[in-house]
């Protein structure tokens, strides 16, 4: 029992004589493999600052962040911000790009009636608005669907919320009967927008129901190959970024010649004393761009079983213009004007519709 006597003999010493020994740290990773006599408690190496607390003593391994978790956050949202987005690159035409489909729609729209639905920067992402058209007569489809192309999934999905919000908030308006609508929205929508935006909203009105669709289209519709081989017969190339303007000129009843079209126009150059400037008129058949129509699954060609009433035939002409401003000059003067023919001595009155195309 002798090999007891030095271990017990710190226990029974008094209190007052006791010795502390220090305690080894849970969080130590050195047992026993201590450096210059150390013993392995690693103690020797730590060096206390007036600023280092008692528990940083014992646990060095677990020391406070140095930053907190709310400068963590902005200084996150500082990077985004300080980086500046940019529309990626126009890749080829026939590459799938985002696109948002809207229906029933008036055919009278412009582009800025969709541009100042956008939101703040997301407007430089909208790459094209176009409606849709029948590739064999050039006509606007009668279900009123526009396309609004995007370069990215995210700006035709913020477009497509913000158009809905808009559209609610005008219902909700519509609806209230005392005129307090405002406090009728719901809250999600009515804290997020002014109530000065909701005039902004013209496409359609507030007591037509929306529908609108997110879909991946291609750029190049089937009515867009038809005006490329009515250019192309002009010598302009095709595809190109520089397109020339198109006018459309319909013409009831339908038995006016192409000849005499040119005839009739050189007689207004006349006596107006100035020239028209566009290219000579391109006839329009109806078999026109038929093979593009069968390609396209959202042609709006009529079934060859179908055959069109007499009344709403029309003898279609596409003229190609370099200038806008001509473009627009040639439809104002030519839609809805009355000129008389004679025919084997007799006279046929024909009406005129003119339209500029934008595509």
């Amino acid at each position: 029992m002798a090999w007891l006597r030095p271990r017990l003999l710190p226990l029974l010493r008094p209190s007052s004589e006791a010795v502390a020994v220090p305690r080894r740290p849970f969080s130590s990773a050195k047992d026993g493999d201590g450096a210059d006599g150390d013993e392995g408690d690693g103690l020797g190496k730590i060096v206390a600052s007036p600023s280092t607390t008692t528990n940083e003593l014992q646990w060095p391994l677990l020391k406070r962040k140095s930053e907190s978790r709310t400068e963590v956050k902005e200084n996150a949202l500082k990077a985004m911000a300080n980086t500046v987005i940019s529309p990626p690159s126009e890749s080829s035409d026939d590459t799938e790009k985002p696109t948002l489909i809207i229906h029933g729609l008036s055919p009278y729209l412009y582009r800025s009636d969709f541009h100042r639905l956008g939101t703040g920067g997301w407007l430089q992402f909208t790459r094209s608005i176009h409606p849709l058209r029948d590739p064999s007569t050039l006509e606007l489809d009668p279900l009123g669907r526009y396309f609004i192309g995007f370069t990215t999934e995210a700006a035709a999905s913020s477009y497509r919320d913000n158009l809905d919000r808009l559209y609610r908030l005008a219902r909700t308006r519509m609806l209230s009967p005392t005129g307090l609508w405002q406090k009728k929205a719901p809250a999600d929508i009515a804290a997020s927008t002014n109530p000065d935006q909701v005039d902004s909203l013209t496409i359609l009105p507030a007591s037509q129901p929306l529908h609108m669709t997110q879909n991946f289209v291609k750029r190049r519709k089937a009515w867009f190959e038809s005006l490329g081989r009515i250019i192309t017969a002009f010598g302009y190339p095709y595809p190109s970024d520089d397109r020339p303007f198109i006018i459309l000129l319909r013409v009831y009843p339908p038995n006016l010649e192409t000849a005499t079209l040119e005839r009739l126009i050189q007689d207004d150059c006349n006596v107006r004393k100035c020239s028209w400037r566009i290219s000579k008129p391109f006839f329009l058949d109806k078999n026109f761009g038929s093979e593009f129509d069968a390609q396209d699954p959202l042609h709006t060609s009529v079934s060859p079983k179908r055959a069109e009433p007499l009344e709403s035939q029309r003898r279609r002409f596409v003229f190609v213009c370099d200038n806008d401003n001509e473009a627009h000059r040639f439809r104002r003067h030519w839609n809805q004007r009355t000129l008389f023919t004679e025919n084997n001595a007799k006279k046929e009155r024909h009406v005129f519709h003119a339209t500029v195309i934008h595509w």
